[in-house]
């Protein structure tokens, strides 16, 4: 490899400028400290007059006359040091330029070409279950949770009759087809007399059965809000009870100890995952009963009849097992 040396410098002569010699020697000084990546380098310089400007050009050429550089300045003046100076800037920059890359080592060999690409199709990546509208995770990785909550429903006891508020505990498993399963015991206990002037309480229990779809959020599996739409049937019981200052019916009146229960419904439930296994809801019924009776009438005017349609509000949590 060709060691560092100092260029040939060449400021041709005649020059138009009026300070030619001094002009010279400030081009020679200039590149003084200058070095060209091998021997026989040359930095010239030519000053030409142009309408009453001097315009300056400066060239570098190698070892074998090729060009590396080319420069050309244009200033009105009447003297040519700046000139010369600004070319002189110009060369030692290009040089050390050319003297760091010299000395750079040689890039490595080109490795291997790439394989070709195979001819046979890939199959595209499979989808995360949250991308899709209803969620529906691969057999090995089927939900299944555990869980409990409270209630406060009202309307089996009629219009006028008192709310139920009571608890529940429920377990939701995925199945084919993305459907979630969830079997739920219920049970609960009016919050006061089923009506005004008795003392009848209620108690009131329930087996429910919904098929469910459940709608991802956008986020990732286990941190955001998923929305469960179902629909399913309810079977139970509604026992009356007397407290101590309770009486038996007298002749006219009905008192239905123990009525039955039989309501399809739909429910509307958020579910909020709490960064775990873990996973908060909020619930919505609607049920429609389908075995209205009369449970309470009384010669005194008090009549209490189960409505057509009732509603429960429900608020549990739940624990993904797997």
């Amino acid at each position: 490899m060709d060691q560092p040396e100092p260029p040939k410098i060449v400021l041709e002569q005649p020059s138009p400028c009026p300070d030619g010699r001094a002009a010279q020697d400030l081009f020679a000084h200039t590149l003084a400290p200058a070095l060209a990546p091998g021997a026989a380098w040359t930095v010239s310089a030519r000053i030409q007059k142009d309408r009453g400007a001097f315009v300056a050009t400066g060239e570098i050429t190698d070892s074998v006359g090729a060009a590396v550089a080319h420069r050309a300045i244009r200033k009105e003046t009447t003297e040519c040091g700046g000139l010369v100076l600004a070319l002189g800037v110009w060369a030692s920059l290009v040089l050390d330029e050319e003297v760091r890359r010299a000395a750079a080592p040689p890039p490595p060999p080109a490795g291997p070409a790439p394989a070709a690409p195979s001819s046979e199709p890939t199959s595209p990546p499979t989808p995360s279950p949250e991308a899709a509208l209803f969620l529906k995770n691969p057999r090995a990785h089927r939900s299944f949770e555990v869980g409990l909550g409270t209630s406060y429903q009202y309307g089996l006891l009629g219009d006028g009759g008192a709310a139920i508020a009571g608890g529940h505990v429920f377990t939701v498993f995925e199945v084919d087809g993305g459907w979630f399963l969830r079997p739920t015991i219920a049970a609960g206990r009016s919050i006061r007399e089923v009506a005004s002037a008795t003392d009848i309480n209620a108690t009131w229990g329930a087996v429910r059965f919904d098929a469910c779809r459940r709608m991802p959020g956008n986020y990732v599996e286990r941190r955001g809000i998923q929305m469960d739409v179902c629909g399913g049937i309810e079977t139970g019981l509604l026992a009356l009870d007397s407290g101590g200052n309770g009486r038996s019916p007298t002749a006219g009146e009905v008192q239905r100890d123990v009525t039955p229960l039989l309501a399809p419904g739909a429910t509307l439930g958020l579910r909020g995952e709490l960064a775990s296994d873990l996973s908060a809801e909020l619930r919505g019924l609607v049920g429609v009963n389908l075995l209205r009776n009369t449970i309470l009438e009384t010669n005194d005017g008090v009549k209490l009849q189960t409505l057509l349609a009732y509603a429960r509000l429900e608020l549990g949590l739940s624990w993904r097992v797997q």
